[in-house]
């Protein structure tokens, strides 16, 4: 697991496409950070639609909803997930 420290060093200056902005979720949930943001550009955007949303709570909630994504769907904290990590 990345430590917070790492993963700032390693923060993208901004994010360009579906899979980074997947990437940086999931670091950012490594480092127990959902609810805070380093505001990353396009960390808000669907990158399948262009759509801008308040947080990423609500923007990965329009891509499961809209976007029929076959999420990961883990248990414990009862998000789901676009890709399984481990």
């Amino acid at each position: 697991m990345l430590s917070r420290l790492e993963t700032i060093k390693g923060m993208p200056s901004k994010l360009e496409s579906d899979s980074e902005s997947t990437d940086w979720d999931l670091a950012m949930f490594q480092m127990e950070c959902g609810s805070e943001s380093f505001g990353v550009p396009g960390e808000r955007k669907c990158f399948r639609c262009g759509d801008f949303f308040p947080n990423k709570t609500e923007k990965h909630l329009h891509c499961i909803t809209t976007h029929h994504s076959d999420p990961f769907y883990c248990a414990i904290c009862e998000q789901a997930f676009s890709k399984e990590a481990r």
